[in-house]
């Protein structure tokens, strides 16, 4: 068991990160190291908290049979101006940095938004952007080919000619190789 120590200490080091969410295949993993060793050294096989483990215990159910969180836990910051003051400002200039927006809301409203408040903010513009902002430009890039040309009448000036190889104008073709326009 001394042994084990060192294993401990480094899987918790190593894995046991805030915020990082746990797997289906690692709560399987810690239920069967789970039958055989303590709740520490199972946890650290699968490499989680203990603090994790002790949740696990509690509801078994996998993280993928857990309901999804996506209620706000705290009131809008925003709420209040959003349709006043943010919304005109976004439909007249859509690109507007959410640096300026955040600039503009605390000269007109000292003390209310911090800057630390920016990270808000930018997820709900960007939210608006994909909802209801202006569409994406949309860019097809066009390739030229040497000695391909689609159009015969635009690549001669006298109009399409029958019988022409284009063998000079196309590096790829070897000699004798010739590409003929129709």
């Amino acid at each position: 068991m001394a042994g084990i120590g060192w294993l401990i200490a480094f899987k918790k080091k190593r894995t046991a990160m805030s915020g990082t969410h746990i797997t289906d295949q690692q709560v399987r993993l810690y239920m069967s190291k789970r039958k055989h060793h303590t709740q520490e050294v199972a946890a650290a096989k699968a490499g989680m908290s203990s603090r994790t483990a002790r949740r696990i215990e509690r509801d078994s159910r996998l993280p993928s049979q857990r309901p999804r969180h996506e209620w706000r836990t705290r009131p809008d910051p925003f709420a209040e101006v959003w349709n006043g003051e943010v919304l005109p400002l976004l439909r007249n200039v859509p690109r507007l940095k959410v640096v300026t927006l955040l600039g503009k809301l605390q000269e007109v409203h000292p003390g209310q938004f911090p800057d630390s408040m920016r990270r808000t903010l930018e997820r709900r513009v960007s939210q608006w952007r994909a909802l209801e902002g202006p569409g994406k430009e949309i860019f097809f890039p066009q390739e030229h080919l040497p000695g391909f040309c689609r159009n015969k009448a635009v690549c001669y000036a006298g109009g399409p000619r029958e019988n022409d190889l284009i063998d000079e104008a196309n590096p790829e073709s070897g000699p004798g190789e010739g590409v003929q326009a129709i």
